[in-house]
């Protein structure tokens, strides 16, 4: 485990922004069983920025570099892609098109009780899959900027990232994004952590034993 990083923020896409210089990963906390949605605002520093941009690293059931068990939300030359991994081989694999880079853009994904991930961008839906593990995990550690492998980091900002233990309807993910107040979502379900302490100007995170 690391020192604890100085943090930098700036203007956001809601209140207050965390800058990620690539040099520290945060972890953010944990669900129980396999369904979810996660959602954020990201901004990326640069367009070029090939594949190694891990954004949010979900690891499953305590899952290691020789025994990879993950799902992770990346860019790939700014376009916004959804990569899960099981025992070393790749489960799924989502892309949007276009390149976000240089703008706040909403990145969401969700995952049903059926394994279904669905990649949806700005509250549009852009693709959905099936990710093919060979069991849905039991529990997912979430962490930020960081993932088990030097130089698989983030640059960029990350703002009010929602994480929730149930999957979110087109709809929801729509009224999330553009604040739908008649799409009720059941925020009691969410890990507000790093929502909370951005908006606070403050973090109480322990930086990723990844980095």
């Amino acid at each position: 485990m690391g020192s604890t990083p100085k943090l930098e923020y700036s203007e956001g896409k809601i209140g207050r922004a965390l800058k990620f210089d690539g040099s520290f990963g945060l972890k953010l906390g944990s669900i129980e069983g396999n369904t979810h949605t996660a959602s954020m605002w990201v901004k990326l520093s640069t367009p070029n920025l090939g594949a190694c941009n891990s954004v949010l690293f979900g690891n499953r059931d305590g899952g290691t570099r020789s025994n990879e068990n993950w799902i992770s939300t990346r860019f790939i030359d700014g376009r916004p892609f959804l990569w899960s991994n099981g025992k070393g081989s790749s489960k799924i694999w989502l892309q949007h098109g276009a390149s976000v880079a240089e703008r706040w853009a909403n990145y969401t994904y969700t995952v049903d009780e059926n394994n279904n991930a669905t990649l949806y961008v700005d509250g549009e839906k852009i693709t959905s899959g099936k990710d093919g593990v060979d069991t849905p995990a039991s529990k997912i550690d979430f962490y930020a900027g960081g993932t088990f492998w030097d130089g698989d980091v983030f640059y960029g900002y990350l703002d009010d990232v929602k994480i929730y233990d149930y999957a979110l309807s087109d709809d929801q993910v729509y009224g999330l994004v553009h604040d739908d107040t008649d799409i009720p979502v059941e925020e009691k379900s969410c890990l507000r952590q790093l929502m909370i302490s951005l908006r606070k100007h403050t973090i109480s995170a322990s930086v990723s034993e990844f980095l």
